[in-house]
């Protein structure tokens, strides 16, 4: 996708009204998707497929605010129209990602490893419902330096109310979370709220919603000796240059190698005649030649009971063999027997994640990821048999 920071995942810290992405979606079709908006109609064709065909093409699209709608284009000609109810401008910009989502959070890198005496993390927290979950926190440390929970730095403020980050060491969802009790790692604690992140992502900056409302997060750093000098944690500034942290990208978002040629962005809304002509001078131009996807030979592995995600890991490695991914999935082009309409697979993830792979056809929509769709799935960390659990897994060797 090409995107503003919008996105359709567990971490929810970009979606601002005006946020804006457009790629292809999950319906089988190119889409434009602007927050806060909602579609009253759609016109045209109904899904994309055809184009799926390994040769390059054009995609546009022109959003009309004042027009209430938007028209998709590709290779010069117009493809589908969506009107809404009501149409609210773009948000203009600070980031536009092609190929990823965009995110500003806190560099947290350089502060899992410092000395004594060296600086230490601040976060200032502002429009909390309980007050006392407001205001500057300092990073934790104890007399070795040892400020790391869950892998990241956690933080206190001066009325005991602790942040910090779980990777679901204990079951439930990642997350960033406030809470009054000092962080146990077996422990997701969150009295004072909480938004799902990714495991190992760093503390996003800026204005989002958390589960009870939104939340305000900027950061800076401070000198050790200076912890508990109010004055100092309230003026306390990031180093320079880089009060809005640093650039982070969902990846999975991310174009495969070799598909995406270019974007260019408009700040007007180009006519049908000017988008045909874009179209023409491109096609004109030399692309390289578009590249076969790899073989992909998988072998269906027969289960003489049920395993959990981890345990099928494991057994796929003791065949001298690994669990595929999700795209292994699809270049293999496996497929749950004829019916079957609810057939989750395991796979593994960049990111360590463990995630299950829909293969039927009718309850899901297939290859859907169940972490991207709805989370961890709790029953993958369990050997109970469910009827959406077949009796074999797939292995790349």
């Amino acid at each position: 996708i090409a995107s503003t920071g919008y996105h359709y995942t567990p971490d929810n810290t970009n979606g601002r009204p005006g946020n804006m992405w457009f790629g292809w979606c999950e319906r089988k079709k190119f889409d434009f998707n602007l927050h806060g908006q909602v579609k009253e109609l759609e016109t045209g064709a109904d899904d994309d497929l055809e184009f799926l065909d390994s040769q390059w093409h054009h995609v546009a699209v022109v959003y009309n605010a004042a027009e209430k709608q938007h028209i998709l284009y590709v290779d010069g000609t117009s493809r589908r129209t969506v009107s809404y109810c009501s149409a609210r401008s773009l948000r203009i910009p600070g980031i536009v990602a092609a190929g990823g989502s965009p995110s500003l959070r806190i560099p947290m890198a350089p502060y899992k490893t410092r000395s004594a005496g060296d600086k230490l993390l601040v976060v200032k927290v502002e429009g909390h419902q309980n007050d006392e979950y407001n205001g500057v926190y300092t990073q934790v440390e104890d007399a070795t330096c040892d400020s790391l929970h869950c892998d990241m730095p956690f933080f206190k403020n001066d009325k005991d109310k602790y942040l910090k980050k779980y990777n679901s060491e204990a079951g439930g969802g990642a997350d960033w979370s406030f809470d009054d009790r000092h962080p146990d790692v077996d422990k997701d604690w969150c009295r004072g709220g909480w938004y799902l992140a990714t495991r190992g992502a760093e503390l996003a900056l800026g204005t989002f919603r958390w589960d009870q409302g939104e939340r305000t997060i900027s950061w800076a750093e401070l000198e050790a000796e200076k912890v508990g000098d109010v004055d100092a944690e309230k003026s306390a500034d990031p180093p320079d240059g880089l009060e809005h942290g640093h650039v982070c990208f969902d990846a999975k978002y991310d174009f495969p190698e070799g598909q995406l040629l270019g974007v260019s962005l408009y700040s007007r809304c180009l006519t049908a005649d000017e988008v045909a002509q874009m179209y023409a001078k491109e096609a004109k131009e030399d692309r390289p030649a578009p590249q076969a996807p790899p073989d992909v030979v998988l072998e269906k592995v027969t289960l003489d009971k049920v395993l959990t995600w981890s345990e099928l890991v494991e057994k796929a490695e003791g065949l001298g063999a690994q669990m595929p991914t999700k795209t292994d999935l699809v270049l293999g082009k496996v497929e749950a027997d004829e019916g079957v309409k609810d057939c989750w697979v395991p796979v593994i993830r960049q990111d360590g994640i463990d995630d299950w792979v829909q293969i039927g056809k009718g309850h899901h929509p297939i290859y859907i990821s169940h972490y991207d769709a709805y989370y961890v799935a709790g029953w993958g960390r369990e050997d109970k048999m469910g009827e959406w659990r077949p009796p074999f897994f797939y292995v790349k060797r």
